[in-house]
């Protein structure tokens, strides 16, 4: 384990959080990009997101977040409101302590997405109304 590193076990939750966001990483992230790319423009005026070298978290209301293969949704925990986590499992540590040490140890401001396949935070700081070229031009960099 790294310096400033800690382990994060995580087990099933017995009832899913509701799901604020979708995260793709990798190619689902790749064949999320092209699915908003050919959805119906209206739906993306409800829809925020922000993207890694390659990674998309998308943010909205549960019902209208998109599904492709590979996606995970997170959801918010009243212990821990400026943190996302997994809507299907629960960590091994108090969530309200691991948002707690994740802000502290994180150069990016909250709210945070902690994306458990990735081992990753990404701060949903910067989060944008969707862009269409800015959707292409990620998808072009990241092929």
């Amino acid at each position: 384990m790294k310096p400033n590193s800690f382990e994060i076990n995580w087990h099933f939750r017995e009832g899913p959080r509701v799901p604020a966001a979708v995260v793709a990483s990798g190619e689902a992230a790749k064949e999320l990009a092209r699915k908003l790319l050919a959805s119906d423009h209206t739906k993306w005026a409800s829809w925020k997101g922000v993207a890694t070298s390659d990674a998309i978290v998308l943010l909205g209301e549960a019902e209208s977040l998109p599904w492709v293969d590979g996606v995970a949704y997170l959801g918010s925990d009243e212990r821990a409101p400026h943190l996302l986590l997994p809507t299907n499992r629960e960590p091994n540590v108090p969530v309200d302590l691991l948002q707690q040490a994740l802000i502290e140890r994180s150069p990016f401001p909250p709210p945070l997405a902690l994306i458990e396949t990735r081992n990753t935070v990404v701060s949903l700081s910067q989060a944008r109304e969707l862009s269409r070229d800015v959707l292409k031009s990620w998808l072009l960099e990241t092929t």
